[in-house]
Formats: C-alpha cells, sequence, structure tokens
C-alpha cells in the first residue's frame, strides 16, 4: 500500500525556462500536482504462474482544458507546464483546489484505475513470461466522464520492468 499528495503548484514555475518538465512531461509525479492517490498491490507467486493486481484512487483538481499552444486564463496548480504567475489565490489553496469559480472551466477529478496481470513463466527460457493484463480506468469530474478498458497479452522478454505501474 502506498499513499501520495502533492499540493498545488509544487512543480510551477514563473517563466518556461524553470518548468519542472522534459519533452513536455513531468519530472516528478505523472499526475503533476494537487492531489491525493492512494495505491494498493497484490502479488501472487506458485511454481511457474504468477498473478499481480493493482488499484489506484486518485482525487484531482485539474486546469482548464484549453486548446493546444493556448494559455487558460488561470492555473490552479496541477499543470507543470503552466505558470503560477496567473493563480487564482495566493493563500487558502489546499488539495483538490479548483479555482473557487473564479478559474475558468476547472474540475474536480476522481479517478479509478484497476489492473490484474496473469503470468506463466517458460523455464527453459530464462526470464521469459506469457502474460495477460486487463485494465480499467474511470475518471469522472464534472464537466465530462471518461471510461475505457484495455486488454494486453504478450510475450515478456525480460522482467526488469516489471513494476512499471504509471
Amino acid at each position: 500500500m502506498e499513499a501520495c499528495a502533492v499540493r498545488p503548484y509544487t512543480y510551477a514555475h514563473a517563466a518556461p525556462a524553470q518548468s519542472w518538465t522534459h519533452n513536455r512531461q513531468p519530472l516528478a509525479h505523472p499526475a503533476g500536482s494537487n492531489f491525493i492517490e492512494g495505491r494498493a498491490h497484490v502479488r501472487w507467486e506458485r511454481g511457474a504462474w504468477s498473478a499481480h493486481a493493482g488499484i489506484v484512487l486518485r482525487q484531482q483538481g485539474a486546469d482548464e482544458a484549453v486548446e493546444l499552444d493556448k494559455e487558460p486564463t488561470f492555473s490552479i496548480g496541477s499543470n507543470p507546464l503552466l505558470s503560477y504567475v496567473t493563480r487564482p489565490a495566493d493563500y487558502g489553496v489546499e488539495l483538490g483546489y479548483t479555482g473557487d469559480g473564479i478559474a475558468g472551466d476547472t474540475d474536480l477529478i476522481t479517478q479509478r484505475l484497476s489492473w490484474i496481470d496473469v503470468g506463466h513463466d517458460f523455464p527453459r527460457l530464462d526470464g521469459q513470461q506469457v502474460f495477460v493484463r486487463a485494465m480499467q480506468n474511470h475518471r469522472a469530474g464534472d464537466l465530462g466522464t471518461e471510461n475505457w478498458w484495455r486488454v494486453e497479452c504478450g510475450i515478456r522478454l525480460n522482467r526488469v520492468l516489471e513494476e512499471r505501474n504509471w
């Protein structure tokens, strides 16, 4: 089990050169900031068989969605690509902050991501494994809902990246 919380504007900046990003991707948590999340993982192994299940629950105040190459009017601190100069308030900014109605079409998003992964090792081929993984993501807020399922199957050639759950 694990819990994580990142306050609004933690990775914000005044000028783009100071941004905590590389190639427009956060250098810190993939969700950016202004969120609280909890994770739980369960792992089982018996002989050549293994299973791994997990769930992530997250609540996040999300910045206003705008077209590419346009800046929103305000930043509520969740997107590390946006400057903190346009924040709507200096004080009273808590986790899950949404701008108190003055920051445009911001939203408080609740997300649930769950998955199960079942694998079978090939004893004669060291480190190779056949796997099937099912994932489900549900993300909901006042401005919309997103729900998707994904099923993956394949052969793991090397189990080095087995813990990549981001």
